[in-house]
């Protein structure tokens, strides 16, 4: 099964219906301001000309979830279309954003279906500040552990390629003042506070994996902090997921042959 899905997902994706694009350049990265004015100037250039898409998600520490997205339309005039869910099984921030993008993608083909304004040919930008969901499904990395999210971006994906529809992703920054992403990631943060049937019967090996690497490190740290050993040590590297580098120090010739 996991196989079959994998290999379906890659037709999708090698189809070129996905493309990705960068924004800002990696000169331009280290200014906050310059990289705030290049997306501003990207939106007042494409809106209306093209649909744009805003997408977040968050996740809470026990894992419960959930997807937002804005699609700013190609009238002038129109209110925004707006989407968001709180997923009822536990989830990680990867597939949160993941769900996001798929939400846009979704919204998008109901929205290309009834609009009259569409061209023959049209692309589809989909925003988002989260880098791993982009180089996860734009830059084909397999995607074996997220059946329900794959397939729903799959689904999409074939809905807006009939359409002649080109999906477009590129990442921003986030909380850069973006009007749009800070409303997205406003929304998905408001919806966490509804409250699903949540099962715990179906969850996905990374939501998993991440949720008992969260377990063990808040274990460690508790046995670290209330430990009267290494006390030293603990001064030094308080927090057991820090991550030091110590330099290396060769001994001198004349301690190494004193030890000989």
């Amino acid at each position: 099964m996991e196989l079959e899905h994998t290999i379906q997902a890659a037709e999708i994706l090698n189809d070129s219906r996905i493309e990705y694009i960068d924004i800002v350049q990696n000169n331009d990265c280290g200014s906050v301001t310059r990289v705030q004015g290049k997306v501003e100037e990207f939106i007042s250039l494409h809106q209306h000309e093209l649909v744009i898409a805003f997408t977040d998600g968050a996740v809470t520490e026990n894992g419960k979830g959930s997807s937002a997205c804005i699609l700013i339309p190609l009238e002038v005039g129109y209110s925004v279309i707006k989407a968001s869910q709180v997923h009822s099984v536990m989830t990680c921030s990867l597939e949160a954003e993941m769900a996001a993008i798929a939400s846009a993608m979704e919204c998008a083909v109901e929205y290309y279906t009834h609009t009259e304004l569409r061209n023959q040919s049209e692309k589809l930008f989909i925003l988002t500040d989260y880098k791993t969901a982009i180089n996860c499904i734009a830059r084909r990395t397999a995607m074996r552990h997220f059946h329900v999210t794959m397939s729903r971006i799959r689904f999409a994906a074939l809905a807006l390629s009939a359409l002649n529809i080109v999906n477009v992703m590129a990442w921003i920054r986030g909380h850069l003042g973006i009007a749009w992403n800070e409303e997205a990631d406003s929304m998905a943060k408001s919806t966490l506070q509804k409250v699903p049937s949540m099962s715990y019967n179906v969850i996905t090996f990374t939501t998993c994996k991440s949720l008992i690497s969260k377990q063990v490190t808040t274990t460690w740290q508790q046995r670290w902090d209330r430990s009267v050993c290494a006390r030293t040590t603990y001064e030094m590297v308080p927090s057991v997921a820090a991550r030091s580098s110590f330099q290396r120090t060769d001994a001198s010739p004349s301690v190494t042959q004193g030890s000989c």
